[in-house]
């Protein structure tokens, strides 16, 4: 039976080209060296090492850091993006929101006097059904995870591919009776195309709008430049940036993207390092997404792994955290004979 490769890998994912690997490298807080042992992680050092490499022998790779104390903000941001996709993927909480937007329209119209009181209330009604209608997510196809109200909002030239895309599902629907109600979604969004509703100025942050603000990509982690000091060769210091962020809508919403590179580096004076991004040389960029059933399985094996290490360097650093505390107290007090 031969050892294992990876004995610090927590999690690891693959897809057909690509996989992802994620080391866990944690160093305890001592006293001795200085750091508070109560707060358990040494910071510069202990870090969750994310790597994606090739499924080929000499293939590509990226290595990047995410430290310990990221990981909560960034755990947090996830949890947002999901609970924000899910109430929108919901029938009422669309249905609301377009309602509400269709009432303003009629009240906004009715102040400047270019609507007709009698008609507000049928009115409001039909166009809110029309565009929750409108707004039922594509289930296969090129638009597979849109909604054709979001895809005729940000290009109403695709018209003529949700035509026929509409013809398609119908030609199944005996077969598949849920196309019929992604055939209806893209008439519904077809007419309100046809009477203005999505485009122009009157449409602007008030019609379709705000549901495709709703699917933007959502920051869990920003990249920024990391330079590794210490293995600085040549004027050039190895680099990386790693960014994640959840893309509402797909399949895979979670992409990690990975960058390494050498670049020269700025020393100022107050100790921070510059790097000089516009200068890099040897760039590669590598990504890989997860599902979000896949994202949450990589949080459940982070979380597990912090609460055991913390767990098995608790009884140490509390002991060192009390010796330390008590020598103090016991200087002091020599002192003050």
């Amino acid at each position: 039976m031969s050892e294992t490769k990876y004995p610090r890998q927590i999690y690891a994912a693959q897809h057909r080209t690509v996989s992802l690997s994620v080391e866990a490298v944690l160093v305890k807080s001592v006293g001795a060296d200085g750091h508070p042992p109560l707060e358990i992680y040494q910071e510069g050092l202990s870090r969750f090492v994310f790597s994606i490499f090739e499924n080929k022998h000499g293939g590509q790779s990226a290595t990047a850091n995410i430290r310990v104390q990221d990981v909560a903000g960034m755990f947090a941001a996830a949890q947002a993006a999901y609970q924000n996709e899910m109430f929108w993927e919901s029938g009422p909480a669309r249905a609301m929101s377009l309602q509400a937007q269709a009432i303003r329209k009629c009240v906004l119209e009715l102040k400047s006097g270019t609507g007709k009181k009698e008609n507000m209330s049928g009115e409001t009604a039909r166009m809110a059904h029309t565009r929750a209608l409108a707004n039922v997510t594509m289930a296969m196809g090129t638009y597979k995870g849109k909604s054709p109200l979001n895809i005729l909002t940000a290009d109403p030239s695709q018209r003529d591919g949700l035509i026929r895309q509409r013809d398609f599902l119908l030609k199944n629907v005996d077969k598949y009776p849920r196309n019929q109600e992604q055939a209806d979604a893209i008439s519904a969004a077809l007419e309100l195309l046809q009477q203005g509703c999505l485009t122009g100025e009157s449409d602007a942050g008030q019609g379709g709008m705000d549901v495709s603000m709703q699917l933007e990509p959502v920051p869990l982690f920003v990249p920024l430049p990391h330079p590794l000091i210490r293995k600085e060769q040549n004027g050039l210091c190895p680099t990386y940036e790693i960014g994640l962020r959840w893309i509402c809508g797909r399949e895979y919403p979670v992409e990690i993207l990975i960058r390494n590179y050498k670049a020269p580096v700025i020393r100022q004076d107050n100790g921070a390092v510059q790097v000089q991004t516009e200068a890099r040389q040897d760039d590669k960029q590598m990504s890989f997404n997860l599902s979000a059933p896949q994202w949450f399985d990589l949080e459940r094996a982070i979380r597990a792994h912090m609460t055991r290490f913390e767990i098995l360097s608790a009884s140490a650093q509390l002991k060192e955290a009390a010796e330390i505390s008590y020598r103090q107290a016991q200087a002091w007090k020599n002192q003050q004979d």
